[in-house]
């Protein structure tokens, strides 16, 4: 499982990712609140993120760079899109506040039925088996039908040896890149191939055009934690020095 995770990873998304975005992972997004995310196979996140913490397993990273999380499974049970729907909804659920004020034009993205002054995030399961798409696909729409947020629902399931599970317009019978409040679900039976083209394909759709609405306020993840033992304050004036033995100003 770990090697098909790097290797998604390292090859297939390495090449076909849009340059707005990285693929990394596994590990855990972080609000500025404390809410932790919970592992995630794969993270897509912004090219200026910072690492809160990370080794060569585990990396943390802030909410506010998160733009995508792909789950990715060997062979994909009923019970196991369960675990990853959940596992989803926790990260996409998390709050994205920790930005810098906004300069000039404020720009929005319209997805999952609401207007957006960031980007929200998208969520995916990846699998190379899979049970039948009539069994995923009927605990897909009982997932759907206990959560009335569309935002909180996943984007779309990918199955190697099956096919796919997307989101279709009740009237015109497309695709729809995200769910809406008034969508169906379809499944598409589809080979290997197909399968890669329709998951670049709603790649693109949502991250060709990412971005961030202003930069990380790294500030609000440390303002809490302590930088030391305060010692010494020296206060500058135009004309004397003041030595003081006061707290340092606030960082």
């Amino acid at each position: 499982g770990d090697q098909r995770e790097a290797g998604l990873r390292t090859h297939f998304l390495k090449d076909y990712l849009p340059g707005t975005v990285l693929a990394t992972g596994p590990g855990e997004a972080l609000s500025s609140s404390g809410d932790v995310s919970g592992e995630c196979d794969v993270m897509i996140v912004d090219p200026a993120t910072p690492l809160l913490w990370g080794t060569d397993e585990h990396r943390v990273v802030p909410i506010e760079c998160l733009h995508g999380v792909i789950e990715v499974k060997s062979d994909l049970t009923a019970a196991e899109l369960e675990s990853a729907w959940y596992l989803i909804r926790k990260a996409k659920s998390m709050p994205k506040d920790a930005y810098r004020p906004t300069v000039g034009p404020t720009r929005y993205r319209k997805a999952y039925g609401k207007q957006w002054s960031h980007m929200p995030l998208s969520g995916f399961i990846f699998a190379y088996e899979g049970a039948t798409l009539d069994t995923l696909g009927e605990k897909f729409s009982e997932l759907t039908a206990g959560e009335p947020d569309p935002a909180l629902r996943i984007d779309g399931v990918f199955v190697m040896n099956r096919g796919l599970i997307v989101w279709v317009d009740s009237v015109t019978s497309r695709i729809n890149p995200t769910p809406t409040a008034d969508g169906s679900i379809g499944s598409i039976q589809a080979s290997p191939g197909q399968v890669l083209m329709a998951f670049t394909s709603m790649l693109y759709e949502h991250f060709a055009d990412a971005w961030m609405p202003s930069p990380l306020d790294i500030r609000q993840y440390i303002t809490n934690d302590s930088w030391g033992m305060p010692r010494t304050l020296w206060k500058y004036s135009e004309d004397e020095t003041v030595v003081d033995g006061g707290t340092p100003a606030e960082a």
